[in-house]
């Protein structure tokens, strides 16, 4: 798992060209909604300015992709998730629901790089040199979650530096203890995919001006989650195999679930927001579980005998080493907590063993 004592750091350079400085949790109004079946982008049928998201809840099936988002939610220590599956099964409407029951942040209300005032061992340039362990300068804000379209500028992730020095944040700054979408992964600069799993491996970014004279530091804690379409092309298997969780979605053939899936979509383009307001107690719930979870993993445990069967898993398939073992623990640990337990069990392992190993039991198969 990563170690909160290690200051490895990944440094970028970035020029002086300025960012929008004014960055929040983006949503691109022309992303690709691979919603189910094929109802496009649902939120473009508000009547309201705030686009309301078709709910986590709503989608019917794909419990496998569920399941791997809702780990993903608990412990934010699993780094990726990638969902594979064709256009119309829901996978960026499910990612983009988790915006609804991720809980709060304390930060520092200065920071642009969302810091733990609780954790000085990761901390941004700024909140180094100003100090924020007063209890005044802390708020709540919602967890980030942002939108990675393709063709983005390095600058805009990256961030760039003003000419005065002041460092204007890019996307995985502000993305710093939330969540990162990218859709359509295999259609990004595969360079930029490998820098941005770099930086969150070791949870720190250096960013330096291309001239030298000016750095910033910051923590670089997100998750990536990533969706892939396979009819448009194939991923590096350099990339592919270092997402921590890997999971499927196909479209459904019954009819049933098919009639119940376009009665929801059509309620949900009548009225929006009155199809979140009878979604809201089953939110409520998931929100609470995941809150629940969060507490409980700080006490998440594996005993010998839970991790004995890891190790044996891992070595069945040769891949027992630092990274894949930290895919299955912190897996572990999230589906554990999720079970209101913090004993982990064989049973617990089983439940997440094919989103940790899918990629090298498909290679082996």
């Amino acid at each position: 798992m990563h170690d909160d004592n290690d200051n490895a750091e990944n440094i970028v350079l970035v020029n002086n060209d300025n960012v929008d400085p004014n960055l929040t949790n983006i949503v691109p109004d022309d992303h690709d909604d691979n919603s189910n079946l094929d109802f496009e982008d649902l939120s473009r049928f508000n009547k309201k300015k705030d686009k309301l998201f078709f709910p986590f809840t709503g989608i019917v099936g794909q419990q496998s992709m569920k399941k791997g988002l809702i780990l993903v939610s608990a412990n934010p220590r699993i780094s990726s998730l990638l969902i594979i599956g064709e256009n119309g099964t829901g996978k960026v409407t499910a990612s983009m629901g988790l915006q609804a029951f991720l809980p709060d942040l304390e930060v520092s209300a200065q920071c642009t790089s969302n810091c733990d005032p609780r954790n000085s061992l990761f901390l941004c340039t700024t909140c180094k040199d100003s100090g924020v362990t007063n209890d005044d300068n802390i708020i709540q804000i919602p967890t980030p979650f942002m939108v990675l379209p393709v063709g983005t500028s390095h600058e805009r992730i990256f961030g760039s530096f003003e000419k005065d020095g002041s460092f204007v944040p890019g996307l995985i700054s502000i993305a710093n203890r939330g969540y990162i979408l990218m859709e359509r992964v295999n259609l990004h600069d595969a360079d930029m995919i490998r820098s941005l799993l770099d930086i969150r491996d070791k949870g720190v970014c250096e960013c330096k001006c291309e001239k030298g004279e000016f750095t910033f530091t910051h923590p670089a804690q997100f998750t990536l989650i990533a969706t892939l379409n396979p009819s448009e092309g194939e991923l590096d298997e350099d990339i592919l195999k270092r997402f921590q969780l890997v999971v499927h979605t196909r479209s459904l053939k019954d009819i049933e679930e098919r009639i119940e899936i376009v009665r929801r979509v059509e309620s949900f383009k009548e009225d929006p927001q009155e199809f979140l307001d009878k979604s809201k107690r089953e939110l409520d719930g998931l929100r609470a579980v995941i809150e629940n979870s969060r507490r409980l993993l700080k006490r998440a445990d594996i005993p010998s005998k839970s991790m004995d069967a890891i190790i044996n898993i891992l070595k069945s398939h040769d891949t027992d080493n630092p990274a894949m073992r930290d895919a299955m623990v912190e897996s572990t640990k999230a589906n554990t907590v999720i079970n209101d337990s913090t004993w982990a069990s064989i049973e617990d392992i089983a439940e997440i063993v094919d989103m940790v190993m899918a990629y090298h039991m498909k290679k082996e198969a």
